[in-house]
């Protein structure tokens, strides 16, 4: 029987290690083991001719833009690259029996490039992209008038155009993949004709994250990491609820470790339990989970609208073996013995009650073998091998 084929569709690779990077190539990987013959065209300004990464994966150049306006000037260059995917496609679609495509953007070009695949493509839409556009805008400092009134008018340009993609072209493609259930039926309700929603949740490359030590953690101090993993600052991470919460605490010791760029606005951390790590090699950032209590993940996404997520954060630290708080449940976790490792915090802005966290924190000192417990979860639960896996069953079924 012959395999069916996919091309994987990713703007903004590189040879970079970055979070999404990984994610791409495990899932390309991953379609391949469970039988669908998948080959990645990353697409990228970093390359000017075409560069295998290895015999499934390609770098594919974007050309050099040389328009120049005044306005909106990210919009035109982005136009720009969705046309030039196009054309690539026009030659080469073809081949493939599907297009699994990472959802990129909107524009008058884009939806010229789902008109064209539309009928074998399983969109990917990993977030929620009005909202975030939306609280980016809510609460950016705009450093002049004309610079608010310009950023509110590109979030309303781009709230219309994603508005008439979700109405007019969703219900037009192949699939709709969402890695939640309730992101799904958010997509759902945006248009009155029915969608293919997939359902597939993150997952994580065991292999290559390991379980952290499995020493005696001590003293009391409580020790929590956030590992920021994005360049722009995330409202709805809740790394400010957090901060506000430990200083409502004054009587416990916290200690908070944040990873990752923090170049815009500092000083917002200058706080006396606060460190600022950088981004830091992967032996000293396992140095470092192998000192912590805890991990971080997002803290405010009722601002995104989610209750819940299966995202790369959580699926890192099950692997880690690192304990976690977060403001969301997780559908692949809730009612297995995988949900005694994490403490749910309310999903809004009121303080967090840190006694319980401190509590929590306590409790997993307690149980040594957490990081082979819940590392063992991830490899049988949580491994890219199976959610991709997964994933595969329902494109093949579609």
């Amino acid at each position: 029987m012959t395999r069916k084929k996919l091309l994987y569709i990713y703007m903004g690779g590189s040879r970079n290690v970055t979070s999404i990077h990984l994610k791409s190539r495990a899932q390309v990987r991953g379609m391949n083991e469970a039988g669908i013959d998948t080959h990645g065209y990353f697409f990228t300004e970093k390359v000017t001719e075409e560069e295998k990464l290895d015999d499934q994966l390609t770098l594919m150049p974007l050309p050099e833009y040389t328009g120049v306006h005044r306005y909106f000037q990210a919009d035109h260059l982005s136009q720009f690259n969705y046309s030039h995917v196009l054309s690539v496609l026009k030659e080469r679609a073809k081949d493939f029996d599907f297009i699994f495509l990472r959802h990129i953007g909107n524009g008058p070009a884009y939806e010229e490039l789902l008109e064209f695949i539309a009928h074998k493509t399983l969109l990917y839409v990993p977030s929620n992209r009005i909202r975030e556009r939306y609280c980016e805008r809510r609460y950016t400092v705009h450093n002049s008038w004309a610079s608010a009134f310009f950023g509110w008018w590109e979030y309303f340009t781009y709230w219309r155009r994603e508005k008439r993609l979700m109405k007019k072209f969703y219900p037009r493609l192949k699939g709709i993949v969402t890695f939640t259930p309730e992101f799904g039926r958010i997509i759902q309700r945006e248009s009155s004709k029915p969608m293919n929603i997939i359902y597939n949740r993150d997952g994580v490359d065991t292999a290559q994250v390991p379980a952290r030590s499995s020493k005696q953690r001590t003293g009391e101090e409580v020790k929590l990491i956030f590992l920021k993993g994005s360049a722009t600052e995330q409202r709805w991470a809740g790394i400010e609820r957090l901060m506000r919460s430990i200083e409502a605490y004054p009587q416990l010791k916290f200690k908070l470790y944040i990873t990752g760029n923090a170049y815009k606005q500092p000083e917002r951390y200058d706080k006396p339990f606060v460190s600022l790590t950088g981004r830091l090699p992967f032996k000293e950032l396992d140095a470092l989970i192998d000192e912590v209590d805890l991990g971080v993940s997002n803290l405010e996404n009722y601002l995104i609208h989610f209750e819940e997520t299966t995202n790369l954060k959580s699926r890192d630290y099950y692997s880690r073996g690192l304990p976690f708080i977060q403001s969301n449940t997780m559908p692949d976790i809730e009612g297995t013995e995988a949900a005694e490792f994490y403490l749910y915090i309310p999903n809004d802005d009121s303080i967090i009650d840190m006694q319980a966290v401190f509590d929590f924190a306590i409790r997993m000192r307690e149980n040594q073998d957490h990081p082979e417990e819940m590392h063992r979860f991830a490899v049988e639960h949580l491994d890219w091998g199976i959610t991709t896996g997964e994933l595969a069953k329902e494109i093949l079924a579609s």
